[in-house]
């Protein structure tokens, strides 16, 4: 008996253990947004892009400082007559060296250089790097909404391919129920076989779109995962239901105002104007002289600015300053300032242009809201209407009243009205995200 206990709470305390451990958290839809921020591989892209123009950005402006260079080297020079000078004299002319050939060179430099006057092309370039990285910081933004607005599709997708299995679930319960039925009333010689073919061939129906809707809710449910970067197989457990409150939609002329200075596409277009007037000044740069200040220390053996010259390392040094201007380039600089400008305009014709979209993108959007609404309302009024009818018709039915085809379509419109209900309240919940997308939430 001991050990029939034992056996028995071993097997009960490894059933509890097996069921916490297959225990899935429900989570919501902002949840599965945050997973597909976190894991979505093509967002690290983006991330690289911008730590990539935040980089060029740095290195523009480490032009604008000064820069230190180093130099050191070794010769070994051949061998040449010793510089001397001859003295005429008497009785014989008397011949003095001067300078001895120093075979091994040694040098090494340190200079130091700073730019005065380039004609505003470092800050100029400076500049637009600055606007180039943030434009990428916007497209990374842009790319996180484009991803929230799939995450949040796929997740209602999921939710409408569950809610019309459990819809068409409960319709083969009741077909199951009225077949019960029928056989009932065949045996009792007051239905017909042919009645009874008609609610068989309709549960058949019935039970192959049960088929085809539990196929659907998992290819649904593969994609969610895909999407947020979970395995394909995992189990995905809605927390949020759509709502069928439901509320009237906002105006529409302050969501057009939000878009325009809240969307990442429309910003980031907005740097790259910022950065082609940018690149304008660093064309127009090679119209003035570029001025450099210089400072030079040398340290060689021998010092070449040491006369005559010493087999030994002595150090030098000197300062000034550097003035370089194109005098004639045949108008080079002329095109790329011209280049330079038609690029200006092309980003400014992509910002009008994108601008136009997102009006568009904008209504439409608050239109698909609007038009959800109404369906929700008709919808619902479809489903009270189609239960009164299936509940009036069955009772009908039961009581010799109505015939089997009666019953069978109040079955299918009562179907029908519950699927277009659901969709309707889902492609809410889709337009909303749209619309919240388009507006730059």
């Amino acid at each position: 008996m001991q050990k029939r206990i034992l056996l028995i709470a071993l097997l009960g305390i490894g059933s509890a253990v097996v069921s916490n451990s297959q225990t899935v958290d429900s989570l919501s839809v902002d949840d599965f947004v945050r997973l597909g921020l976190q894991n979505n591989k093509k967002l690290h892209a983006a991330q690289m892009r911008v730590a990539q123009a935040q980089a060029r950005q740095d290195e523009s402006f480490s032009a604008l400082l000064p820069t230190l260079k180093a130099m050191a080297g070794y010769s070994r020079l051949s061998n040449v007559p010793d510089f001397s000078i001859t003295i005429p004299s008497y009785p014989r002319p008397l011949s003095m060296t001067l300078s001895e050939p120093v075979l091994n060179s040694y040098q090494s430099k340190i200079t130091l250089q700073q730019p005065l006057f380039v004609g505003n092309r470092l800050t100029s370039q400076h500049a637009a790097q600055k606007q180039g990285a943030e434009a990428s910081r916007q497209d990374l933004r842009a790319e996180q909404r484009d991803l929230a607005l799939s995450v949040k599709t796929a997740y209602w997708s999921l939710c409408l391919a569950r809610e019309t299995e459990r819809v068409v679930d409960d319709n083969v319960r009741q077909v199951e129920s009225h077949q019960r039925d029928v056989d009932n009333l065949v045996a009792q010689g007051m239905a017909t076989d042919n009645d009874r073919l008609k609610v068989t061939l309709q549960l058949s129906n019935a039970r192959l779109m049960l088929i085809d809707a539990a196929n659907a809710a998992r290819v649904a449910e593969i994609s969610l995962n895909s999407a947020c970067g979970r395995p394909l197989d995992a189990t995905a457990l809605l927390a949020t239901a759509p709502d069928t409150a439901g509320s009237g939609e906002p105006e529409l002329g302050p969501l057009l105002e939000q878009a325009v200075t809240s969307r990442p596409e429309l910003r980031a277009l907005q740097d790259r104007v910022a950065a082609g007037g940018a690149v304008v000044g660093m064309a127009r740069a090679g119209w003035y002289p570029q001025v450099f200040g210089v400072a030079n220390y040398t340290y060689a053996r021998p010092n070449q600015r040491i006369f005559p010259a010493r087999d030994r390392f002595d150090g030098t040094w000197d300062v000034g300053v550097a003035l370089s201007l194109d005098v004639w380039n045949w108008g080079a600089t002329r095109h790329q300032v011209r280049q330079a400008r038609d690029q200006l305009a092309q980003a400014e014709d992509a910002f009008a242009l994108a601008r136009d979209g997102v009006m568009v993108e904008v209504k439409v959007a608050w239109l698909d809201l609007r038009k959800c609404r109404e369906k929700i309302a008709v919808t619902a009024d479809g489903v009270d209407q189609a239960r009164e009818n299936f509940r009036t018709t069955d009772q009908r039915f039961k009581n010799g009243l109505a015939t089997n085809s009666d019953l069978l379509d109040a079955e299918n419109l009562l179907l029908q009205a519950r699927l277009n209900h659901t969709r309707a309240l889902v492609e809410r919940q889709i337009a909303k995200a749209r619309l919240d997308k388009a507006v730059g939430e």
